[in-house]
């Protein structure tokens, strides 16, 4: 096996396919890190990255024997991780209205003040966020609005605008930074 170093990949691939551990496990140990790195990037949480890596390597050994890799193993895996994050941020609970998640925590967490506080913060914090929308640049504020409110696709929304998907990802993604900035000087 050279060591560790310079193997194969269609060897790699091929003895993946046959259930050989030691290939599946030599894959994880020289991919895990840098996708996990990868996937944090998009999703901006080292929890989330992390499960999003583990489901692609678990997809990779339960579909061993179907799955066709027609470029590198390298770009296959963070195609598939790139994917899976795309799916993550798109997914029905991303897509909620921000206010309702904050709704949802406050349930979860209740204390002995929790109906005042609930409402209190509740409202501060629609109020932060409505603020923070607001002061999104204009498209990037429109993307955000279509893709959150008004629950169109990232393809609707490109297709509506005449821009790309991927202009359209790009925008959600400044928008959801720009709001996580505003929500933790709070």
């Amino acid at each position: 096996m050279n060591n560790g170093k310079n193997i194969d990949e269609s060897f790699l691939i091929e003895e993946i396919r046959q259930g050989e551990e030691f290939a599946f496990e030599y894959v994880f140990k020289c991919y895990y890190r840098r996708l996990c790195l990868f996937a944090q990037k998009y999703v901006h949480d080292s929890h989330t990255a992390e499960s999003i890596v583990l489901r692609i390597f678990e997809r990779l050994w339960e579909k061993r024997e179907e799955i066709t890799i027609s470029q590198s193993l390298s770009s296959y895996l963070f195609q598939s991780v790139y994917h899976e994050c795309l799916n993550h941020l798109n997914s029905f609970s991303h897509r909620q209205k921000p206010t309702d998640s904050i709704y949802q925590y406050l349930e979860d967490h209740r204390g002995p003040d929790y109906h005042f506080l609930s409402r209190f913060y509740a409202k501060e914090l629609e109020e932060k966020i409505s603020a923070g929308i607001k002061n999104l640049p204009d498209r990037c504020r429109d993307i955000f609005y279509m893709s959150r409110y008004k629950d169109l696709s990232h393809k609707e929304i490109a297709e509506k605008l005449d821009i790309s998907v991927r202009t359209v990802e790009n925008q959600i993604g400044i928008a959801l930074e720009k709001l996580r900035k505003v929500l933790k000087e709070e």
